[in-house]
């Protein structure tokens, strides 16, 4: 039996904040709920994603894993600020997802992920921006937010107008990411 995975607005959008539903249809916290095939191997009737790696089995996750969305003949849907042309990148944590790593559509859509994020989460805890501008005098805001729930810890951002992301980590890796880091600057300033 072929299993399609609808994928929609409102797989990130309307749903309660448990951490067990899915976030752009994959399993957030848990283990992967399907076979992640090799994009060599892609078939649109079996699967969703591809990966450009092994294939991810749902008991034996690699560390992390780059997933790709398909060409156009998909059978689900995706957010539209959702960037098609780069992979969102998974890390694992004893077989769990601790993070989802996603780029959106740039500056001119970010408003439509704060919105999302925003329905579902509540609003966002801290939110930031910083004016920058180009060696040609143009100037424009780069906004920041940030959301902290029991089980997610989720930051939306752009670096410049065309790169903005999306992630969403578990409370447990973020503190261990967060760790690692100030252990990183700590080194360095020595």
């Amino acid at each position: 039996m072929t299993k399609i995975f609808w994928i929609s607005f409102a797989s990130i959008c309307c749903n309660a904040a448990a951490a067990d539903t899915p976030l752009l249809g994959l399993p957030f916290a848990q283990p992967m709920d399907r076979v992640i095939k090799n994009c060599g191997n892609f078939s649109v009737e079996k699967t969703d994603y591809c990966t450009t790696g092994k294939p991810i089995q749902p008991k034996k996750a690699p560390e992390s894993a780059a997933l790709h969305i398909p060409t156009l003949q998909t059978k689900f849907t995706l957010p539209t600020w959702l960037a098609w042309d780069k992979p969102i990148e998974l890390q694992f944590k004893n077989n769990n997802i601790v993070q989802i790593f996603s780029y959106t559509r740039g500056i001119d859509n970010y408003s439509d992920v704060v919105k999302a994020v925003t329905e579902r989460f509540g609003k966002p805890s801290r939110t930031s921006s910083e004016t920058v501008q180009n060696a040609f005098g143009a100037k424009w805001t780069l906004p920041t937010n940030y959301w902290q729930t029991s089980t997610h810890v989720i930051w939306a951002g752009c670096f410049n107008r065309d790169d903005c992301v999306l992630w969403f980590r578990t409370p447990e890796f973020d503190a261990e990411t967060k760790a690692k880091q100030a252990a990183a600057e700590k080194r360095n300033k020595l």
